[in-house]
């Protein structure tokens, strides 16, 4: 599985949840979406071939997830161990691509809701 056949999923799927898909990332291909809330807590929402498969980029599965990357009050990443405590991922074929990016969507917000915040744009 390439991008080419993730972005037709994904790009709606983001649009409809007004999030920017960053396409690049030093030179390399990527799809991330941040996720911000009211305290400036970033989460990292992705979708891409599995990078783990011997077959990547021609995976037949997606690796979908979200993760914590900043807290609002700090100018460095979130440490590894909060890290790893803020972090979701799911292999899915094409055909479960978008159940599982509402599903990352669906987490990220749970975690913004039991840390107290709410969710702002980014």
């Amino acid at each position: 599985m390439r991008y080419s056949d993730i972005d037709p999923v994904l790009m709606p799927w983001a649009a409809s949840h007004s999030l920017y898909v960053h396409t690049q990332h030093h030179d390399e291909p990527v799809r991330v979406m941040a996720v911000v809330d009211d305290a400036g807590d970033q989460y990292q929402l992705y979708a891409g071939p599995d990078p783990k498969d011997s077959n990547y980029p021609d995976t037949k599965l997606a690796l979908v997830g979200v993760s914590l990357s900043k807290r609002g009050d700090k100018n460095h990443h979130a440490f590894y161990r909060e890290r790893m405590r803020f972090t979701f991922q799911q292999l899915v074929p094409l055909s479960d691509l978008s159940h599982a990016l509402d599903e990352a969507w669906q987490r990220v917000h749970e975690w913004i809701s039991e840390s107290g915040h709410s969710r702002s744009n980014a």
